[in-house]
């Protein structure tokens, strides 16, 4: 949780601050959020960013303060740090001509922040919530960071598939979810069999480390998990079932149930990272709508700060890297793991590299540095965070 909480406090302060070369002295000073006047409007989607942004901070380091000070004092300690930090961003942005503080911005900060540390509540075993989510945990799962590891990367899967998390169950919306999978049904010509592959291949892979995590038979409930988490596309504003999901989905499951139980560890986990891979890369080479073609972007995060759609391209790419790299740490002797660290990811970045480059060269595609870094930070996080 500490690295956590590091990490993704770096991210909010990049993010925050972006771009971090217009800094010049405020011609008016130093602005103090709290005497800012309320926007007359405030967009939707951005409250929602904001306090989406702030809630894994207060999350994560009430859990790491949670067995240090106590439940109380950490949630307290987490939501001040998060309302501290957004108020200091807020008037360092004072000096960056393109952004502009905002109460609004603090206050819904802050409440992303406290939510995030009360959501921490729930995992303590002194309350009913917590007691019941770690008699479950132990009942399916085994013990260790790893395996926590995989819970998050389940975790990460599911919401990138629900992001934007605003559902809706007007009739229009939902019949807006369910065109794509009604046009493919009535036109089986526009099936495209590469994003059934891209599903599948993912699915597998998520399948298999689900059943190297758990204790117990554990595919019906990762059956039962998976087709919650896509059905849940369809009352999610701006997402989409479609046939290939479906498709994907029904072979994976096929492919994980007629597995021979006794299949190697080895096997099993290979299989999965090799299936990331694969299905990664088809989907980098999958053409966007616009029919030009762009260089690559060189400028980290440039495309992905301050939406909502940025925040799911950044889990997209985070965490099929991270479940390759679990991976390969389960199966790394322990004499070998600093080498297989750093040769590994230093594969991946060339990996990653390689595919954004050719990415120049395909109509709608925008090549981006900042994936060739989220995927060796993936790659490199179970390694740092197991020790």
């Amino acid at each position: 949780m500490l690295w956590m909480s590091l990490l993704y406090g770096a991210l909010v302060i990049y993010g925050t601050l972006f771009p971090l070369s217009e800094w010049t002295p405020p011609l008016l000073g130093w602005s103090n959020p709290i005497t800012q006047s309320w926007p007359d409007r405030a967009s939707r989607a951005d409250i929602i960013i904001n306090v989406l942004a702030y809630i894994p901070l207060g999350l994560f380091l009430a859990l790491w303060l949670r067995p240090r000070l106590g439940l109380v004092v950490a949630v307290l300690f987490a939501s001040l740090f998060g309302c501290g930090l957004s108020f200091v961003l807020e008037v360092l942005q004072s000096a960056l001509p393109s952004r502009v503080p905002s109460l609004l911005d603090w206050v819904t900060n802050a409440a992303g922040t406290v939510l995030g540390a009360l959501i921490a509540t729930a995992f303590d075993p002194k309350f009913p919530v917590g007691r019941m989510l770690l008699k479950w945990r132990h009942e399916w799962f085994d013990t260790g960071t790893l395996i926590n590891l995989a819970l998050v990367i389940l975790g990460l899967w599911a919401m990138t598939q629900t992001a934007p998390f605003v559902p809706s169950l007007d009739w229009g919306n939902l019949k807006t979810g369910l065109k794509p999978l009604g046009t493919t049904l009535r036109h089986p010509e526009t099936f495209r069999p590469a994003d059934a592959l891209s599903v599948g291949l993912t699915l597998l892979a998520l399948g298999l480390i689900t059943f190297h995590a758990a204790r117990r038979q554990a595919l019906w409930l990762f059956l039962a998990f998976s087709l919650a988490v896509l059905l849940a596309k369809v009352p999610v504003v701006g997402r989409q079932l479609t046939l290939e999901v479906l498709v994907g989905w029904s072979g994976a499951m096929f492919i994980l149930f007629a597995l021979p139980r006794r299949t190697p560890t080895g096997m099993r986990l290979s299989v999965a990272g090799a299936a990331l891979l694969t299905a990664y890369a088809l989907s980098q080479f999958k053409a966007g709508q616009d029919p030009g073609t762009h260089a690559i972007n060189w400028i980290p995060l440039q495309g992905q700060v301050g939406t909502l759609v940025g925040m799911s391209d950044i889990l997209e790419t985070l965490w099929p890297f991270m479940a390759v790299g679990l991976g390969v740490r389960w199966l790394t002797p322990w004499r070998w793991r600093r080498s297989v660290m750093l040769v590994g990811g230093l594969a991946i970045a060339l990996l990653a590299f390689t595919l954004e480059w050719m990415q120049q060269s395909i109509p709608g595609r925008f090549a981006d540095i900042t994936d060739v870094l989220l995927a060796w930070l993936g790659w490199t996080f179970p390694s740092v965070v197991s020790g």
